[in-house]
């Protein structure tokens, strides 16, 4: 939760900046029964965020899978570990982004997200005015009831 608060406090720093801020929430710990409530989504509450609830740890997988698989290094954060989970991750992606086989290609990535704020705002510094993030991949999580 500390993570999202963060990304919103970064993304409040780019208030008008065309961004596409999708965040996964998925089950890691055990408390994590059911999709977050409404005053944990509220953490990050701009309209250019997302929420998604991943069940399934699909997005996690799918980057386990393609650390595994790729060949390269993958990112900080992501092990091809069987049974690593993908967790208090960020990435920025620049526009156009498209996860195909290997979402690797990330501008900038790190974990835990609360620690690595002030890269991912240097990176949004740099990047050109219509960075954006991308997609989760095929199949994506469900939508949850993000107070937008």
């Amino acid at each position: 939760m500390r993570g999202a608060s963060a990304l919103q406090r970064t993304i409040d720093q780019w208030p008008n900046r065309d961004l596409a801020c999708f965040i996964v929430w998925e089950p890691v710990i055990l408390s994590d029964l059911g999709p977050p409530r409404s005053w944990v989504l509220a953490r990050a509450h701009d309209p250019r965020a997302e929420q998604f609830w991943d069940p399934g740890r699909l997005v996690s997988e799918r980057w386990r899978l393609a650390a595994r698989s790729s060949g390269r290094t993958p990112p900080d954060g992501i092990s091809p570990e069987d049974g690593a989970i993908v967790w208090d991750f960020v990435a920025l992606f620049p526009p156009g982004a498209a996860w195909d086989d290997v979402p690797f290609g990330a501008a900038f990535s790190g974990h835990p997200v609360v620690d690595v704020v002030d890269d991912l705002s240097k990176a949004l510094s740099a990047a050109p005015a219509d960075a954006a993030s991308t997609t989760a991949p095929g199949d994506a999580p469900q939508r949850t009831g993000a107070g937008h």
